[in-house]
């Protein structure tokens, strides 16, 4: 009798022990002196704000391993301007890994002699570059705006014209300038953005040699 109980003490320890290494959210928290967290490894990080990464690091080293969830997480990735999506992973006995899904820069803003990048979530980030970077990015500049460079940018896309842009300029009045590589000026009106690019498309086309493309009034083109 004696030898059966402690067969089946075993298989109660290794059960339990086998809960603890595959479960992965508990509805009770265990507050154990083991699987504490001692490392935690950031993968795909390229952009991750710094302070966002301090702070995880510092509220969840020597805490439980078997405690964390995403939801732990989760208040403090919702802080950064680049984090799309994560997925978590416990590596026992003492890490924990943090694989990142980031947004991607599509843009350098300049302003102040400074230049930050905007993400393809269209959002105007505190990341700073170093314009002699070599990276491929257009250039935009005046009033930041959302909407505005969402709707020129995405509509450059669609029309496959970005190529052509080096510049992007949003004025007042929800009006955009573009500068394109080749130095040829182009003013937007307040009109369709995707008409006015293939009316530009056009334009270039027909008039190689010009410096300036006028598209503010609907229906009228005016070329220098």
């Amino acid at each position: 009798m004696m030898q059966v109980s402690k067969g089946k003490a075993k298989i109660c320890l290794l059960l339990l022990i086998f809960l603890l290494f595959t479960t992965y959210n508990f509805n009770i928290k265990f507050n154990l002196p083991f699987f504490k967290i001692k490392n935690i490894d950031f993968r795909n990080q390229l952009y991750l704000e710094e302070n966002i990464k301090s702070d995880i690091i510092d509220n969840f080293t020597n805490k439980s391993l078997i405690n964390l969830s995403k939801k732990n997480l989760n208040k403090h990735f919702e802080k950064s301007k680049w984090v799309n999506s994560y997925k978590l992973k416990k590596k026992y006995p003492n890490t924990i890994l943090i694989i990142l899904n980031e947004h991607k820069p599509i843009a350098i803003y300049s302003k102040d002699n400074l230049s930050y990048l905007v993400n393809n979530n269209y959002t105007l980030t505190k990341k700073i570059i170093n314009t002699q970077t070599d990276i491929d990015l257009i250039n935009l500049k005046g009033e930041f705006d959302a909407n505005q460079f969402k709707d020129i940018y995405s509509n450059l896309i669609t029309t496959n014209f970005l190529k052509k842009v080096k510049e992007i300029k949003i004025k007042s009045l929800n009006r955009v300038d573009l500068l394109l590589f080749n130095n040829i000026k182009v003013t937007f009106g307040e009109y369709s953005t995707k008409k006015q690019i293939e009316v530009l498309k056009q334009i270039l086309k027909k008039y190689p040699n010009i410096d300036i493309v006028d598209l503010r009034n609907e229906g009228r083109v005016v070329i220098k």
